[in-house]
């Protein structure tokens, strides 16, 4: 049956700009588990860090930009694991960011991809056709707004096609 289940396991990368293959038993997730993991940066200067499936060659990572003084950035990835419950991860460098099993699912599947495209809608909403990145009707996906901007906070946001809800948000 197709459940989600809560965590809070933190934990870091043991290296820095490698992908490195991680077990995540002993924080409770079980084989083939849906993982959503909440990758964060706390310093003062921009990193970049990311999950992905064990043997993938998707380079599945963001740049964090700064967090200043008692800040969070932070984004939200979601990964499957494999049969021995292990991910890969990559932190540009080890102790500076912190990952962190915020829950999984079981009797799921996630199908990896890391597609970039940039839009250039000022102030309006764009169409975007996501079949030239294999994603076809009815099917769930998972897509991350950034603002790429190191100075000036932005308003992006995601919706499904059509007048729907204003979904849009500050993106610092």
């Amino acid at each position: 049956a197709k459940r989600y289940y809560e965590q809070h396991a933190i934990f870091e990368a043991s290296d820095d700009k490698k992908w490195l293959v991680v077990s995540l038993e002993a924080y409770g997730v079980p084989p083939n588990a849906v993982v959503e993991v909440v990758v964060t940066n706390e310093k003062d200067k921009k990193y970049d860090a990311g999950v992905r499936a064990v043997g993938s060659t998707l380079e599945r990572r963001v740049k964090l930009h700064k967090a200043g003084g008692k800040k969070v950035e932070a984004v939200t990835m979601h990964v499957q694991a494999d049969a021995n419950s292990q991910i890969e991860v990559y932190a540009e460098k080890d102790n500076e960011i912190v990952f962190v099993v915020a829950g999984y699912w079981t009797g799921s599947i996630y199908q990896e991809a890391f597609q970039t495209f940039n839009e250039v809608g000022q102030g309006a909403w764009v169409d975007e056709n996501l079949t030239d990145e294999g994603i076809g009707a009815n099917q769930v996906v998972e897509i991350l707004v950034a603002n790429i901007d190191d100075k000036d906070p932005r308003v992006g946001g995601v919706r499904a096609k059509g007048p729907g809800r204003d979904r849009k948000f500050m993106l610092h």
